[in-house]
């Protein structure tokens, strides 16, 4: 039997968003709350809060956008606690479960409950006290498709140079994955596939070119991916068994998970230039 993701879909689903970067899937996910709409016009989705490691663009967002941001540096965690190694096990779970204390602290200050934290270019590993707490309920996106295995078994195209890793590996087409996380590095079930993106630079591969390239699959294939998932899962027909198989609308997926058309990205992409 699966469990949906999101159980209460008569309501909007409350968002936090987790980031360390530019917050570009934030914004795509905020164009989408303004259009993504339940029968009655209620919206679909909210984000409710901001969560955020260090300085970054999520500070302006929440500004310009009056949502409350949860900033908890990670530097000055282990500062203070004198703490040099930031890699010592029990210190990162310390992080995250002041981490849960913070985020609780505003869901009932502002009064909602936390239907799902989406990790949009948060650049932290989550550990035990976060994925505990928030068990089936942390989302991320990664820029390779996870579906491809090496020899052993094991996901190609992991970690944070996943994109170079598949372009040197000699992909010629790279798309994004958006997956429930767990406690392995890029290891969780896979919600949704993004439509491919086919290499166009030259060669040999560079940094550089990749880079170029990654950033050009961020706004085809990563910014609509995250957006389907979240819809999805705020209308309550994603949903999950004990053995992290994927489901939707009560049917089993395949490991990919929903794979997005070309054609739906047209109509994502339609919806952020009538919302801009």
């Amino acid at each position: 039997m699966s469990k949906p993701i999101f159980q209460h879909p008569s309501r909007p689903m409350n968002m936090v968003v987790f980031g360390s970067g530019s917050g570009t899937v934030l914004e795509a996910l905020l164009r989408a709350q303004t259009t993504l709409r339940k029968p009655d016009g209620s919206p679909l989705f909210q984000v409710k809060a901001l969560f955020t490691d260090r300085q970054c663009r999520f500070q302006e967002i929440a500004e310009r956008e009056r949502i409350p941001l949860i900033h908890h540096s990670f530097v000055q965690f282990f500062k203070q606690a004198n703490i040099k190694d930031r890699n010592d096990p029990e210190a990162r779970n310390a992080y995250d479960k002041q981490n849960v204390e913070l985020i609780e602290q505003c869901a009932e200050q502002r009064g909602f409950s936390v239907d799902l934290i989406f990790l949009a270019g948060y650049m932290r590993l989550l550990h035990s006290p976060l994925l505990n707490y928030y068990k089936d309920k942390i989302v991320n996106v990664h820029p390779a498709d996870l579906t491809l295995k090496d020899e052993n078994g094991k996901r190609r195209y992991v970690g944070s140079n996943a994109v170079y890793d598949a372009l040197m590996a000699g992909e010629t087409q790279t798309r994004s994955s958006v997956i429930l996380i767990d406690e392995d590095v890029d290891t969780g079930p896979i919600l949704v596939s993004g439509p491919w993106m086919p290499y166009t630079g030259d060669f040999p591969v560079t940094a550089k070119r990749a880079a170029y390239h990654q950033e050009r699959q961020k706004v085809l294939s990563d910014w609509p991916a995250c957006v389907k998932a979240v819809e999805l899962i705020a209308q309550g027909r994603m949903g999950i068994d004990g053995a992290r198989n994927t489901y939707l609308d009560d049917q089993k997926q395949d490991e990919g998970g929903y794979i997005l058309e070309r054609f739906e990205v047209m109509e994502f992409l339609e919806c952020v230039e009538s919302s801009a």
